[in-house]
């Protein structure tokens, strides 16, 4: 009777593991996942197993599904923030080129504006120079004294127009070189982002090395869980979890990287001129 219960006991067990593996699972998400035949194999494992084998085979698989929640989860928050933080990056660089742009525009349009106002002026002084040295070259005193005093009469005016045409051009390069000052500022703080994106390469081949080696020890795991060997299924289970966690913890450091990113771009932000 006893012997008919333990079996009825283990036969309820293997049920209940097999209902546990076959829940919805995001199949392909995970880095490594249990084919169905495997699943299958390990409820029948289960059950051949002798009770405190048995509870440690099933505590094991639920520490395997928790990590393969936990990596996708984590893989789904890494992805949003990523694609927030690129599209944040690129609104930011974007940004910089429009800093203080409708102020630069102005100022350009008064220094046109200002050169146009004396265009005429100017042009009618340097012709008048031009035409005082030609007499000179022919040697008319007359024509070159008339045109001289000519000249002298605006000379006043010529130099009060290039003060003005001066002080507007001068007037913008100043807003221009701080505008540049503050653009180097902000670059300079987006740089930050390469040594971070660094430091995620380094998260992203850890998380690939260790993926690769739980699927080497995936393909011992199936074979033993088929055939069935308790005592191989569940070491190989262990050394599984332990990269595993690694890899979870790899994964969590990105999503850190991918934070420090974030804090960066906000750091720029604030660097922008509020108008």
């Amino acid at each position: 009777m006893n012997f008919r219960r333990i079996r009825w006991g283990r036969t309820i067990v293997a049920l209940v593991v097999a209902l546990i593996l076959s829940l919805p699972h995001h199949a392909g998400a995970a880095s490594v996942t249990l084919t169905g035949t495997t699943q299958t194999a390990w409820g029948k494992l289960v059950a051949f197993a002798d009770d405190a084998q048995s509870a440690k085979l099933v505590s094991q698989m639920n520490d395997f599904r928790s990590l393969q929640t936990q990596e996708e989860s984590m893989d789904a928050k890494i992805q949003a923030l990523h694609y927030s933080n690129e599209e944040e990056l690129t609104v930011t660089k974007n940004k910089i080129k429009t800093i203080r742009a409708a102020k630069i525009a102005s100022l350009e349009a008064k220094v046109k504006k200002t050169e146009e106002s004396y265009r005429p002026l100017l042009d009618k002084y340097k012709l008048l120079t031009q035409q005082i040295s030609a007499a000179g070259t022919i040697g008319s005193k007359t024509l070159k004294s008339v045109l001289q005093a000519q000249a002298n009469l605006l000379k006043p005016a010529v130099a009060l127009a290039k003060a003005d045409i001066k002080a507007r051009k001068s007037e913008l390069q100043t807003e221009k070189a701080a505008v540049s000052k503050i653009a180097a500022s902000i670059r300079t703080t987006l740089k930050e982002i390469d040594t971070v994106k660094v430091q995620i390469r380094a998260a992203k081949s850890g998380a690939s090395s260790s993926k690769s080696a739980l699927s080497s020890l995936l393909k011992t795991f199936n074979s033993a869980v088929k055939k069935p060997d308790v005592k191989t299924s569940s070491s190989t289970l262990t050394s599984m979890l332990s990269l595993y966690t690694k890899l979870v913890e790899y994964k969590q450091k990105n999503y850190a990287y991918e934070q420090k990113i974030t804090a960066i771009l906000n750091k720029a932000k604030l660097q922008f001129p509020s108008s």
